[in-house]
Parts: C-alpha cells; sequence; structure tokens
C-alpha cells in the first residue's frame, strides 16, 4: 500500500481526451495517414499503438477513437490492437469503467462526444462499449520492461536515470520505421525527448532518430 501511494505520488495521473490536440493532428496527418496507405499496399492491414504511461486510459481511448474517424468504413477492414499501460494500478481499474468527468473531455470536438459519449448525472460522461473494445489495459514498468510508441506523460515523469535506460531499450524493441510523437510537455531535467523513434510530429518540438532495431512491434 505505500509503495502504491509513492506511484501515485510519483505519477501526475493528469489526463484528457485529445490533450494537446494539435499533437495529435500532427499524429494523424504526418504519420497514422502514411501507415494506412502502407498498410493497404502491403495488405497486412494490422496497426499496433502502444499508449506508454496512460494513466485512466483518456490518451488510448483518444487514438481509438482517432483510428474509428480516420478509417470510417474501411475500419472492417483491418486489425487494431491500442495498448494501454501504467505502473498505476488504480488508474487502470477505472479503464474498465470507462465513465470520465467532464473536464477530461474539453478539447474534444462536441460532435466526437455526442458521437461517442453517454452523459451520466453529475456531469460524467460513458464512453461507448465500441470505442471501449478496441483498446486492452495492464499495468506496466517502462524502467524494467521499456517499449515506447506514444509516450505523452510517461517522458514527462520518469526521472533522468529511467528515462535513459527506456531510451536504450526502446531503441532495441521498435521496427526501425516505427513513428509517433514525443511530449511537447516540459520535462524536470535536460536532454528528455530524444527517443529513437523514426520522427517526430511537427510543432512538439521534440528531436528523434532512427531506431536501429528490427523486431516487430
Amino acid at each position: 500500500e505505500e509503495y502504491n501511494r509513492f506511484l501515485d505520488t510519483l505519477g501526475i495521473n493528469v489526463s484528457e481526451f485529445f490533450r494537446d490536440a494539435d499533437v495529435f493532428e500532427s499524429f494523424r496527418k504526418d504519420v497514422l495517414l502514411e501507415i494506412i496507405e502502407k498498410k493497404k499496399a502491403s495488405n497486412q492491414k494490422i496497426i499496433r499503438i502502444w499508449s506508454a504511461g496512460c494513466a485512466s486510459g483518456e490518451e488510448a481511448y483518444s487514438l481509438a477513437i482517432l483510428l474509428k474517424e480516420t478509417l470510417g468504413d474501411e475500419i472492417k477492414n483491418f486489425m487494431l490492437r491500442i495498448w494501454g499501460t501504467d505502473i498505476d494500478r488504480e488508474s487502470l481499474n477505472n479503464t474498465q469503467v470507462a465513465e470520465y468527468p467532464k473536464a477530461s473531455l474539453k478539447e474534444m470536438d462536441p460532435k466526437l462526444i455526442e458521437k461517442y459519449f453517454k452523459p451520466l448525472p453529475g456531469e460524467m460522461f460513458k464512453l461507448s462499449d465500441e470505442i471501449r473494445n478496441m483498446a486492452k489495459f495492464s499495468p506496466h514498468n517502462l524502467v524494467n520492461e521499456p517499449i515506447l510508441m506514444l509516450c505523452s506523460k510517461g517522458s514527462s515523469t520518469s526521472m533522468q536515470t529511467a528515462s535513459a535506460s527506456v531510451s536504450e531499450w526502446t531503441s532495441r524493441v521498435i521496427r526501425p520505421e516505427a513513428s509517433g510523437p514525443l511530449s511537447p510537455q516540459p520535462t524536470r531535467w535536460q536532454g528528455v525527448g530524444r527517443l529513437p523513434l523514426t520522427r517526430a510530429c511537427p510543432g512538439t518540438g521534440q528531436a528523434s532518430r532512427r531506431s536501429s532495431s528490427t523486431e516487430s512491434m
């Protein structure tokens, strides 16, 4: 119990749907659309996304909505795997309920809220089963078993030595063509943001480099 309280204190545990909306839009235009076209051309229509440090699931579910909106009717032709992980088990428990306060939806287009959420008493909103079933969640420690795809929170809340380990291991497990945005949020030390991704989305202010890994993600 004491250890869990420590983890809760260490993490910021603040998240919203489509937090940093410009990052999501850049990710859609500059990365996701290209991935979709390549998957179509190769007839390997599997898209995997890992939301590391996902808190209560807002980021992972935002990605699910983004995929649904981007693919449209073509979504039935793809196998989508969205995995959300966090070290905080209590936060992960909330992903199964998938009920969120109005404040968590403040960055969302009202039309998307109406489409994918059901209003509840007390200014709460319940996510549709269609989107909830697109993502899976499990506990995960980035330092002990680090793999990154989208990590807008994890990179800003880890310790410096942990970040170095995460960056090193990430370069070994992500495919060379893997992509994703880095956090636009200010970090607690210098040098964060050079994770081994193929490219970062414009506007994030983060650098990137190609991974040397050949393993599948």
